[in-house]
């Protein structure tokens, strides 16, 4: 099973004739303008207005707050470039929150010929180190596609996005076991404030038809999805709940505003990855009208 990133422009279609223009030039001005922090800045507000119909700073939303630390300079702060990249987020977690705590590491890649060289497990998954979103997972041995694996030696995520927190990673591709069979009944992303755990997505479906839902921190269904359309069933609060917030809130503790990924099965959870930046700002709730709500949830703690 594979998966790739979002195309940046990929919904342009259903936008007004105004925005594929925007699109368009979108895409040119990101393949073509200066890697520098004035481009990085006005590109992730066209992203925004593309994605939101509007621009920012007109409301106080996630949306915005996302923006808002995408376009600053803590997004180059050295722990959140550190807890970019998936091999040295691992060593964040074991210092901050304790050993055994991140999804264990079969082996890191460091070039080309490591990776062709490589007896690749044949149960396992593959990771760029520095990208987002795309991965390989191999269940039973199947043929691993090898030039896809070197292409990303080559690739720098951050020019997809504009995210500058990526812009001087290391290329590296990361081995990993299957964690609970991939399951993503078992996939948590906990949404962080100031240090507090405040809204949690928990998905159901399958990779290629994902459904969610967001919960409180207490695990009240708030019966509204973030970046996938909205799960039809309440799923039930995990047993492990309590060790699991007091986990997440000790690396959430280093941030203003942070998501926190993991997996969880039974009594078992294993930390994922840091995400800095949700959907790069650009995501979408369902309902849309409950944006407003959820982000005064995340960010001023007030009930949802």
């Amino acid at each position: 099973m594979t998966s790739h990133p979002q195309d940046p422009a990929e919904d342009a279609a259903s936008k007004p004739a105004s925005d594929w223009i925007l699109a368009f030039c979108l895409g040119r001005l990101n393949r073509h303008a200066p890697e520098t922090r004035f481009f990085d800045k006005l590109i992730s507000t066209l992203q925004f207005r593309l994605a939101h119909s509007r621009w920012p700073g007109q409301k106080e939303t996630l949306q915005d707050a996302l923006l808002a630390l995408k376009n600053s300079d803590d997004i180059l702060s050295p722990d959140r470039v550190k807890t970019t990249d998936k091999e040295l987020a691992k060593t964040f977690v074991e210092e901050h929150a304790g050993p055994g705590l991140a999804i264990p590491t079969l082996a890191v890649l460091r070039n080309k010929e490591e990776a062709n060289a490589f007896a690749f497990p044949a149960r396992c998954a593959i990771k760029p180190t520095h990208g987002s979103g795309d991965f390989i997972i191999r269940r039973n041995g199947e043929p691993i596609d090898m030039p896809r694996v070197l292409r990303w030696f080559d690739m720098n995520y951050y020019r997809v996005w504009r995210e500058a927190n990526y812009r001087d990673l290391t290329p590296k591709v990361i081995i990993e076991p299957i964690i609970f069979d991939a399951d993503l009944s078992n996939e948590l992303k906990i949404f962080c404030h100031q240090g507090r755990v405040k809204v949690i997505k928990y998905y159901t479906g399958s990779h290629t038809n994902k459904t969610s839902m967001l919960y409180t921190a207490d695990w009240r269904p708030l019966h509204v999805a973030l970046g996938t359309p909205l799960a039809p069933d309440v799923r039930p609060r995990p047993s492990n709940l309590e060790a699991i917030i007091e986990v997440v809130e000790k690396l959430a503790a280093h941030f203003e505003l942070v998501r926190i990924d993991l997996y969880c099965k039974d009594d078992a959870f294993f930390i994922g990855e840091l995400t800095h930046i949700d959907h790069n700002a650009t995501g979408q709730f369902f309902p849309p009208d409950a944006e407003d709500r959820i982000s005064r949830l995340i960010l001023h703690g007030e009930h949802a």
